[in-house]
């Protein structure tokens, strides 16, 4: 494990010390889970045309929010990873 060597004890101590005190005011692992777009706000990103097929860049951004949406997908590794035999 790197930075074991007696010159970082004071950092790894200053590091727990923080851990510690952030994880008493309950600041430590928040969730970082979002809300859902609505239908409401779906349907006001189509009709801003912020997802269509009018440019290039637009489309891309409509097919990576249709599949993200189709097949469940929820970060770019998974987009990465997605392949069809």
């Amino acid at each position: 494990m790197p930075y074991t060597g007696p010159e970082f004890s004071l950092s790894r101590n200053a590091f727990a010390a923080m851990s510690k005190s952030l994880k008493r005011q309950g600041e430590k692992n928040k969730p970082k889970a979002s809300s859902p777009l609505t239908d409401h706000e779906i349907v006001a990103i189509y009709q801003k045309q912020i997802l269509c097929c009018q440019t290039p860049s637009a489309l891309l951004d409509t097919m990576w929010y249709d599949k993200c949406i189709y097949f469940g997908l929820r970060g770019t590794t998974q987009q990465f990873n997605l392949w069809f035999e």
